[in-house]
């Protein structure tokens, strides 16, 4: 059983909505030991992967994995063939890209909202079509592709679905988002998929719609649930995702905040 004192701390760039060697640095700063780079999905350009290495390299901080781009616009499940082919075009380059960085894990959505129940076998179908494409390239490129759950009416969005996609391409793995189950709960979510979950998305919720909280801040039973990734050999990093905007109780401020990631980490352990 892995031990989560062994885990690394990171935290998604989404927190703070850029992804600069400057970032990696206020990371490392900060006690950050991973980090994800996610992006709106027309700023990608804006990355400089050669860098954004270099610092990794100087500061230790682990380029862990990178969110391929989602939006209405670029899905690789949508009603819009126009739609579908942009995200398989920007996924691609972006998976080889991150096959010339290091960056070892890509996690992707397997489509988009409103996706209502006479639509979702035609989604799941190009989801899975589309999945099983960008995994053999993945595989090329020494990168592992990892499937986000996702919430309300996206495909995907309960253990039945997640494991109809992940059996598109045996390489496919598992991103688990904390704060997106709402149709069961994370203990029978991760006895049915749990063995393929690489990475986190960790942030609290209510139980009503995905909230991207500071742990502690929501309803997850933390102390289990940290348990149940223990009992499940998971050996990648806590990686934060979630709003960095004013709460009561906690700073603000990027750098402020990446500490404060740190800490709560830290009380998280100690449960």
């Amino acid at each position: 059983m892995t031990k989560r004192k062994d885990w690394k701390v990171g935290a998604s760039t989404a927190c703070v909505r850029q992804a600069t060697p400057q970032l990696v640095r206020a990371y490392a700063e900060a006690g950050l030991e991973a980090m994800e780079i996610s992006l709106p999905w027309d700023r990608y350009g804006e990355v400089d992967f050669d860098a954004m290495a270099q610092a990794s390299h100087e500061t230790g901080v682990e380029l862990w994995s990178l969110h391929l781009p989602y939006d209405n616009t670029v899905a690789i499940a949508h009603a819009d063939p126009a739609c579908r082919k942009r995200a398989l075009e920007m996924d691609s380059e972006l998976i080889r890209k991150c096959g010339g960085a290091g960056i070892r894990r890509c996690v992707i959505h397997p489509g988009t909202e409103p996706t209502p129940d006479c639509d979702r076998p035609a989604r799941l179908a190009e989801a899975a079509e589309n999945l099983h494409a960008l995994a053999e390239l993945a595989l090329w490129q020494g990168v592992t592709l990892c499937v986000e759950e996702l919430p309300r009416t996206c495909p995907g969005n309960c253990s039945e679905e997640m494991a109809q996609l992940l059996a598109a391409h045996p390489a496919l793995r598992s991103c688990f988002d904390t704060n997106h189950l709402l149709r069961e709960t994370h203990e029978h979510y991760l006895r049915a998929i749990g063995s393929k979950v690489v990475t986190l998305h960790v942030s609290d919720y209510d139980f009503v719609d995905e909230r991207h909280q500071l742990p502690g801040e929501g309803r997850i039973d933390w102390k289990t649930l940290i348990a149940q990734l223990e009992a499940l050999e998971y050996e990648g990093p806590w990686m934060y995702e979630l709003s960095l905007q004013p709460s009561p109780g906690r700073r603000t401020g990027p750098e402020l905040a990446l500490r404060d990631l740190v800490e709560n980490y830290k009380t998280l352990c100690a449960l």
